[in-house]
């Protein structure tokens, strides 16, 4: 069974993209899981090193799995609210953990004898709440994690997208990852937009880039069109993809082109909000089964 991964901190934005992730599922008939890690807050001299995280991890777990059971709870609320509407639609199960050691070690733990179609975290979930301690640097776990990633924005709450736009690079991997995504959309009934970044050899040679395009696109399933977007900067770059109206971005997460510098530039939380749309990270060389 399909398990969408969470990860909490129990903040606003990590809540928040926790009932964004509970749509997904009633639609991508998965089940949840919500992850906690504890996190050392730094060494303790009087403890030889050792951090009062680990000293206190019992009493921390304590209130960790209280804090998860009342997030389920409140999961299972409205799920059985949306469901009232929509009788026979599969209802997730939802499981949860709480263990000691950096978020994306817990990710990837969590995930094994797992078939994971996503993580999905908040964008800014960020803080302390009491002893509780969730470091979620977007980029760290951009960069680690080996399963596709969806980072929701604070202020973004679920609505059924109509457009979803990959960047892609149009290689063979690419092609898999696009169909793969074209099912995705799918289940919203959307669309699927194939965005390319092209370089100069490709923008001179005018029908080879036509023909790589038609080849690229062979035997697409679903509804999905292709558009070429010439960006000189990320500013520039934002603004064609906001003409385009689409509601999530998709990128691989070695992609060299434009949308590459728009998420791991030194500035990408702010480029990120400043788009306040969804984004799907899906790793290198690896294909997502939604």
């Amino acid at each position: 069974m399909k398990t969408i991964i969470i990860p909490t901190d129990f903040s606003a934005p990590s809540e928040n993209a926790a009932f964004y992730a509970l749509q997904l599922a009633l639609r991508l008939n998965a089940n949840i899981h919500l992850c906690h890690a504890l996190r050392p807050e730094g060494p303790d001299p009087s403890l030889g090193g050792i951090s009062m995280a680990v000293k206190n991890f019992p009493e921390l777990r304590e209130v960790c799995i209280s804090r998860l059971q009342k997030l389920t709870g409140e999961l299972q609320n409205k799920a059985a609210e949306i469901l009232l509407n929509f009788p026979g639609v599969y209802r997730p199960e939802i499981s949860t953990s709480c263990d000691f050691g950096d978020v994306s070690t817990i990710v990837q733990k969590t995930a094994e004898a797992k078939v994971v179609p996503m993580v999905v975290m908040g964008m800014t979930g960020a803080g302390k709440l009491d002893r509780l301690v969730f470091g979620s640097n977007t980029q760290e776990m951009i960069k680690r994690t080996k399963l596709p990633l969806l980072i929701i924005p604070f202020d973004k709450t679920f609505e059924v997208p109509s457009r979803i736009a990959y960047s892609s690079e149009m290689s063979a991997e690419d092609k898999l990852t696009a169909q793969s995504l074209a099912k995705f959309a799918g289940y919203f009934n959307a669309e699927l937009l194939v965005a390319h970044i092209p370089n100069f050899v490709e923008v001179i040679d005018s029908r080879e880039y036509s023909n790589r395009q038609k080849n690229f696109t062979k035997d697409f399933d679903g509804r999905f069109t292709f558009k070429s977007i010439k960006a000189d900067n990320i500013d520039s770059g934002l603004e064609l993809l906001k003409k385009e109206k689409i509601d999530m971005l998709v990128m691989g997460h070695e992609n060299h082109g434009f949308l590459d510098r728009f998420i791991f530039g030194s500035y990408a939380a702010r480029h990120a909000s400043k788009v306040g749309l969804p984004l799907l990270i899906i790793p290198k060389r690896f294909v997502p089964q939604f």
